[in-house]
């Protein structure tokens, strides 16, 4: 009930709005006396539907009402959104992270970033010849200049 294409409910006649499932009511032992729905919106995607029910008071839901939970609903929408991308972005961080460690253990074997030692020249160095060769050039040089000098 409620949400859906952008509407709400008309809240004082929830009960024989069709939408509005009192069967819960029935089942849980809970009454609803008010309810109000709302969409969650994020870039013009629904994402989902933000319920209140039985303003205190015993009061009906009012405009003011609906245009603050509208509010809140599309600032949570948001914040799942949010949450949703930051997982992603670590998933793949986490997997970047291993493939680079596997690729410099292939390469190097299971020591440091700086395996035979030497200061970030030589690594350098060492780095680009193990790269002609893993490219399949002869010698481990290009053709155009010759390998540098191991240390």
């Amino acid at each position: 009930m409620g949400g859906q294409n952008g509407s709400t409910p008309d809240h004082p006649r929830h009960l024989r709005d069709p939408r509005f499932e009192s069967g819960v009511d029935d089942h849980s032992g809970f009454r609803t006396r008010s309810i109000l729905c709302v969409p969650m919106i994020y870039r013009g995607q629904l994402t989902g539907v933000l319920e209140v029910l039985n303003k205190r008071g015993g009061r009906q839901f009012n405009e003011d009402d609906q245009e603050i939970l509208t509010v809140l609903a599309n600032q949570i929408a948001t914040a799942i959104e949010n949450a949703r991308l930051y997982e992603r972005l670590s998933e793949r961080y986490t997997q970047a992270s291993f493939e680079l460690r596997s690729t410099r253990r292939s390469w190097f074997g299971p020591r440091d970033w700086l395996p035979w030692g030497g200061s970030p020249r030589e690594w350098l160095m060492k780095l680009e010849t193990r790269s002609w060769s893993l490219a399949g050039l002869p010698g481990g040089s290009r053709e155009s200049s010759p390998a540098p000098s191991q240390p």
